[in-house]
């Protein structure tokens, strides 16, 4: 170390950049170094970096002391200028806005395609990318108010949608109601012409039965066999269909035997042909029945039966299910109202099964045909609308539901006089409480319970009956 005092303080005063703790000492070539760090003349203009050779270069005493860091750190820490942008170098009064970078924007680009935004939208969002500042701002709250006006005219053209279609749907429902109407009216024509042709035809099967077997001719056979006027046969069988398919006393109404064999003399099917048209039958010749004859006279009453109880079917899901309309209106009849026509709220008709089956003439009231229909028949009635429910709600064909009934009907004769009042008791209250004739169908099947009663509950109805009155 050189012992020139001069030389010492020199180096002292130029190394002191990189000692900022250090002791100084006093000297003149100090006092000169401090003036030079109190030159604030570089601050003035602020914005503008000061060159290698100023005084901005050394580090500033008044701060305290930081610790120097590696170039590899200070790499990492200091704002990437890889795409050639230095933040540091924009005025500070500069615009609003600037260009993306390279970098920037191969990024937006990809967040654009991920998006899967249009053009308009692109273009929006990169308004927003390359806005700056307070600036971003204004842009998001202009592009805000865009939206919420964008918002306010598609919710009124939506408005004007929807009054447009609900003006629509008016029109449809008028032409609706008089297409109903209208139809209303065919049918009621086709029934007074069914029912002039039937008596008609029973007139005229009368008249030819007591030709053919009046006193001259014994053994004649009747003109009016199947094969020789099958239209008068089939009058004549639907006649005497309509009669039997609403009677309670019926044991089947497809099957011809039970389960066990027994023939049941009291089928839908065997009612009609032992009772109703026994003047039809074909004749015996020397003793034997036509084949011809005898097939097309059951065939005729098999075919028949089949209509009939297929018209049954209907009548009992009115409200529910119309072949002729995808959607039912209004609500599922009561009871009373099944049997009997009645006009609901201009729009459907439930046609009352014992007019629609000619057992009462169309104009009589609700009251007295109500107070003409039996008990048991009342409970029939009940049982079978229970029934066509159960097994349209769980979406089988129409065949199902006299294989079930039979199946049912077998059941009660087996299990008794009691069981059955009993089931037909629970059947009846149920039906009643559920086919208020105000819900509709959907609404009915929410809240009830379309299965037929427990063996519990049907045992319990039983058992009142069976413990005799006390007296006390």
């Amino acid at each position: 170390m050189s012992l020139n005092p001069n030389r010492s303080f020199g180096n002292l005063s130029q190394d002191v950049s990189g000692s900022p703790g250090a002791n100084p000492p006093r000297t003149p070539a100090h006092t000169s170094s401090i003036r030079s760090l109190n030159n604030f003349g570089s601050l003035r203009n602020q914005g503008s970096r000061s060159t290698a050779g100023s005084a901005r270069d050394r580090d500033n005493r008044s701060v305290s002391p930081v610790r120097n860091f590696s170039s590899s750190i200070r790499a990492e820490l200091e704002p990437s200028n890889k795409d050639g942008h230095n933040p540091s170098q924009d005025p500070v009064d500069q615009g609003g806005s600037r260009p993306l970078g390279a970098n920037e924007l191969l990024f937006f680009d990809e967040a654009v395609t991920n998006a899967g935004i249009d053009e308009v939208q692109r273009a929006h969002a990169l308004t927003l990318a390359e806005t700056r500042g307070s600036y971003r701002h204004i842009i998001m709250s202009v592009a805000h108010a865009q939206n919420m006006y964008q918002m306010s005219n598609m919710s009124e053209s939506m408005l004007n949608i929807s009054s447009k279609v609900k003006r629509a749907l008016v029109k449809v429902e008028i032409v609706i109601d008089k297409v109903e109407r209208i139809l209303e009216k065919v049918e009621s024509i086709t029934d007074h012409v069914d029912t002039l042709t039937e008596l008609v035809q029973s007139n005229q099967a009368s008249g030819t039965d007591t030709t053919a077997h009046g006193p001259g001719n014994p053994h004649q056979p009747p003109t009016n066999s199947p094969s020789s006027d099958r239209h008068l046969f089939q009058a004549a069988v639907t006649t005497q269909a309509h009669k039997f398919i609403n009677s309670a006393t019926l044991e089947s109404y497809t099957a011809l035997e039970g389960p066990d064999r027994r023939w049941l003399a009291h089928s839908f099917y065997n009612s009609i042909k032992q009772q109703a048209v026994a003047h039809l039958i074909p004749q015996q010749i020397n003793g034997v029945t036509p084949v011809s004859d005898a097939r097309c006279y059951n065939t005729e009453v098999k075919n028949v039966c089949k209509h009939v109880r297929e018209k049954l079917h209907l009548l009992l899901l009115s409200g529910v299910y119309d072949p002729k309309a995808s959607v039912v209106h209004g609500a599922v009849p009561t009871v009373k109202s099944l049997v009997h026509k009645q006009k609901l709220k201009g729009r459907h008709h439930f046609f009352q099964i014992a007019i629609k089956f000619r057992q009462v003439p169309d104009h009589t009231d609700i009251e007295t045909v109500w107070a003409s229909t039996s008990e048991p028949t009342r409970s029939r009635i009940t049982y079978l609308r229970r029934e066509a429910l159960r097994i349209f709600q769980i979406g089988r064909g129409s065949s199902s539901i006299w294989a079930a009934v039979d199946r049912q009907l077998h059941e009660l004769r087996l299990r008794g006089v009691e069981y059955a009042a009993s089931f037909y008791k629970i059947i009846y209250n149920n039906d009643c409480a559920a086919f208020d004739g105000v819900n509709t169908y959907d609404q009915i099947a929410e809240n009830a319970s379309l299965r037929l009663p427990f063996e519990d509950d049907i045992i319990a109805g039983i058992m009142p009956a069976l413990i005799p009155n006390q007296t006390t």
